[in-house]
């Protein structure tokens, strides 16, 4: 259960990386097509959400804010300083992997998925 919360957690920090800024319904709608929601697509609740936005700050000192002038749109206030943290932007890399894999075998591609892990274990 840690590990699939952990997971949710680099998720979303990872998405906001690849994106930009998102509204909270456009991060729901990724969150519903990434296969590590909490059931068949069940949606992010708010509350949720914001408990993993502080969870986040507390484990990684990843700082999500919500730029009300563009949208509500949230974003990584920090995001230099997680990109010059050299640790920390391997930690997030190597989970987002460990995220993908999972994702892979939750939509049926075991035997792939496994063949990919191992390639990027091995080399």
């Amino acid at each position: 259960m840690a590990a699939n919360l952990f997971g949710r957690y680099v998720w979303l920090i990872d998405t906001l990386r690849q994106h930009g800024k998102l509204t909270f319904e456009e991060i729901n709608d990724l969150w519903q097509r990434s296969g590590l929601s909490y059931g068949d697509g069940d949606r992010l609740a708010v509350r949720t959400f914001h408990n993993h936005r502080n969870a986040i700050f507390d484990i990684f000192g990843v700082e999500i804010r919500c730029d009300v002038k563009d949208k509500y749109k949230y974003f990584i206030a920090n995001s230099k300083d997680l990109e010059d943290s050299n640790l920390r932007s391997w930690i997030l890399d190597s989970y987002s992997l460990v995220n993908q894999i999972q994702v892979i075998k939750k939509l049926g591609g075991v035997e792939y998925s496994s063949r990919l892990f191992l390639r990027a274990r091995c080399g």
